[in-house]
């Protein structure tokens, strides 16, 4: 089916329907990224089990690690029964179904808006013609821990239940005792400032000394339903005032919840709906019914990540980089600059406050996170940081049209910087880092030294006192390249070994960002400065495309020593596509459309490397091998390819992509078809547990918005508002 984007708005906005995934089955501990939820204040995944949830985590609070909920029915686990649990994801809930001894169990998982709670309604049907006893046991954990903001990047504090913390305690000091006022489980940390009470509401229990027991009648075809209640806190009278509150209302809390995802699901909608309309012809543009799904999982997908933390300490709304499990308070430059061009469309005040968070916090030399809950950087540094932050900024330029942002000064470690004295620095990074220079990751990036870049002094605001310095240095070197080098394997796809030092896609977003630049210094009339910019940038990109190899469409690396290294990564045709098309010859773009379908490209998915690599010994990670793809690197792959003339062939393969909707919002990475079984019959999601660690949601995936809007429908994106 196609309709017009017209059509496609006043679908969305009379009728608000939000995505929502198939129902899929999984099996207790079996491989596979079940889904999460969030209510803007934390999130959760819900476990193989028929109410189960795990992994909770609402800054400062933290649980992860830990399961809470397992059901027993008639005597038997029902994790240990190996029976699968039928499950379905939808923004404001995720249900489950499971039948056991002939009892049909059903639940709904929330987490009510404005609370730190989770609450389950369960309903028990008995599918016999006799009447019946269920005994139902229910195994709750409170364990928790509160580490104020620290810890908040990747790994948030956990429960040391792990492999890799059996020979650690934090978090077990926990008192569990049954509060008969509150008909609930009190559990109280003894060393950390955090608890939690659980219960059950609507039904008559009682406390075995370990587990919450049902045993009620429930006549033939009839049904027995009531509400797990859990909440957490940092004080326990406080939170037991929570409980008894939120216990006389737990019902209404289902509505409530629905209603407040209708809302929030308007306020991103009519921004997309905006960008739609904007245009000549813009009610005539076409999408199909495949990728019309992608816009609205793409945009399921930001506002899933979108965080509000009124207990910490951290004033603006924010986007994470990923959840659930590891990644509440973080977010990440890489993922956020190439999700950055859709959320210029959706958010970019939010966006705006990331980008100047990050400039505030991160070494953009050194780290590649933040812990946005107390504004310090970690990681190590990625190749991508500086292309990222540019991107970012761009977005904000892009979404506002304010101009003026550019001249504002910046804080913390950027300090005596303006946006746009930030952005040239990272345009000319590479003047500091080529042959006969110290590679990027070497360096020392911190305030108060002197500057070594050429940046014009006519970008206003200060002088160029108290900002970071690239120092270089007098080594001679054998690279065979006249190019940046951006780092070793680490820095650039962390499981592929064969892309390193002097690559094509690092360094062709120096040429992008010098153009971007030269635009803003021809707006503000200084057009001997736009004049130089450009003439490097073309310059440069010709040094690039001296990597490319036309005997096979793909790129080769140059290292330290001399040599020559050959590598079949996706990487380089995406970046080469979206920052230099204008360079490419029509050859060139001829064989960077053969090499990525014949190498790269699946029926529904794509590999980040081709197995035709040497890699192909190294791993099989499944975001950053020949094993499956990161989804951003499918999303931007996709907006390449329209870039460089292959508009239809991108918009068939993008709707056999969205199969992927089925499973909710976009994944940190999908395996290849041919690795995994598949899922509604295309790409499975990649598990959170190692060696992968990818997650069920992914800030990557929001990338998907620009590939349609600024791609496939050719939408202008320019900070130049008339």
């Amino acid at each position: 089916m196609v309709d017009s984007a017209q059509s496609f708005v006043d679908d969305a906005l009379n009728h608000m329907d939000m995505p929502e995934s198939g129902w899929q089955t999984y099996q207790y501990s079996h491989e596979a990224s079940q889904p999460g939820l969030t209510n803007h204040l934390g999130s959760l995944q819900v476990e193989a089990d028929p109410i189960a949830v795990k992994h909770v985590v609402i800054p400062p609070i933290s649980s992860a690690e830990e399961t809470t909920g397992m059901l027993t029915v008639d005597g038997q686990l029902c994790a240990a029964t190996g029976l699968p649990v039928h499950t379905r994801w939808r923004p404001h809930s995720i249900d489950r179904r499971v039948t056991l001894n002939h009892w049909l169990i059903e639940s709904q998982t929330i987490m009510p808006p404005c609370e730190q709670a989770v609450a389950i309604s369960v309903t028990v049907t008995n599918q016999t013609s006799l009447a019946r006893q269920a005994d139902l046991r229910i195994r709750l954990s409170g364990r928790c821990r509160n580490t104020g903001n620290e810890g908040y990047l990747w790994l948030v504090p956990s429960i040391s239940t792990t492999v890799a913390t059996l020979n650690r305690s934090e978090g077990l000091d926990v008192v569990e005792e049954f509060d008969s006022a509150l008909d609930a489980v009190a559990f109280h940390n003894l060393s950390e400032p955090c608890c939690s009470i659980q219960g059950v509401v609507g039904t008559a229990i009682r406390w075995d000394g370990h587990r919450i027991v049902i045993d009620s009648e429930v006549e033939p075809k009839d049904s027995m339903t009531f509400t797990i209640l859990i909440v957490y806190g940092s004080e326990l009278e406080e939170t037991g005032s929570r409980y008894e509150r939120l216990a006389k209302n737990s019902r209404q809390l289902f509505d409530t919840t629905r209603d407040y995802w209708q809302e929030q699901w308007r306020s991103l909608i009519t921004p997309l709906c905006s960008a739609l309309n904007q245009g000549p012809n813009a009610s005539e543009a076409v999408l199909s019914e495949e990728l019309r799904g992608i816009l609205l999982n793409a945009t399921i997908t930001a506002l899933y990540l979108r965080r509000d933390y009124p207990n910490v300490c951290h004033e603006n709304q924010l986007y994470l980089t990923l959840f659930p499990r590891h990644g509440e308070g973080s977010f990440y430059l890489w993922d956020a600059g190439m999700a950055a061009d859709y959320m210029g469309r959706l958010d970019p005040q939010a966006l705006r406050a990331q980008t100047e968070l990050a400039a505030a916090g991160i070494d953009f030399y050194a780290e590649q996170s933040i812990n946005a809950l107390n504004g310090q950087g970690g990681g190590w540094y990625y190749a991508a940081n500086l292309w990222a932050v540019f991107r970012m900024a761009w977005g904000v330029l892009c979404g506002t049209g304010d101009l003026g942002w550019l001249d504002e000064p910046l804080q913390g470690l950027r300090k005596g910087q303006t946006v746009l004295q930030m952005l040239e620095e990272l345009s000319l990074a590479w003047t500091t880092c080529t042959p006969g220079q110290q590679p990027l990751t070497q360096r020392t990036h911190r305030v108060n030294d002197k500057r070594t870049l050429p940046i014009s002094n006519e970008s206003g605001g200060a002088a160029f006192a108290n900002t970071v310095a690239l120092p270089t240095v007098d080594a001679e070197s054998s690279y065979p390249f006249d190019l940046a080098d951006t780092g070793d394997r680490g820095t650039h796809l962390e499981a592929c070994t064969t892309y390193e030092h002097q690559v094509a896609g690092a360094n062709a977003g120096f040429v992008w960002m010098m153009r971007c630049v030269a635009d803003l210094y021809e707006h503000r009339s200084n057009q001997a400065r736009a004049d130089e910019l450009r003439q490097l940038a073309t310059d440069y990109a010709g040094r690039v495309l001296k990597l490319f190899r036309p005997e096979d469409g793909f790129f080769s690396c140059g290292k330290p020593d001399g040599r020559i290294h050959p590598s079949r990564v996706s990487q380089d045709h995406i970046m080469v596509m979206l920052c230099m098309a204008d360079d490419l010859t029509v050859d060139m773009r001829e064989k960077l459309y053969e090499s990525f379908t014949r190498e790269l490209q699946t029926p529904a998915w794509m590999r980040c490397v081709s197995p035709q690599d040497p890699d192909v010994v190294s791993g099989f990670r499944s975001d950053t091998t020949w094993c499956g793809s990161y989804a951003g690197f499918v999303a931007l792959m996709a907006e390449g390819l329209c870039r460089i003339g292959y508009r239809e062939a991108a918009m068939q393969w993008l709707e056999r992509v969205s199969v992927v909707t089925r499973q909710g919002p976009f994944a940190q990475s999908y395996w290849a078809e041919t690795h995994r079984p598949t899922i509604f019959d295309g790409p499975a999601k990649a598990t959170d547990e190692l060696p992968q660690g990818t997650h069920w949601c992914e800030m990557g995936g929001v990338a998907f918005g620009s590939t349609i809007l600024h791609g496939v429908l050719g939408k202008s994106w320019t900070p130049f508002h008339k």
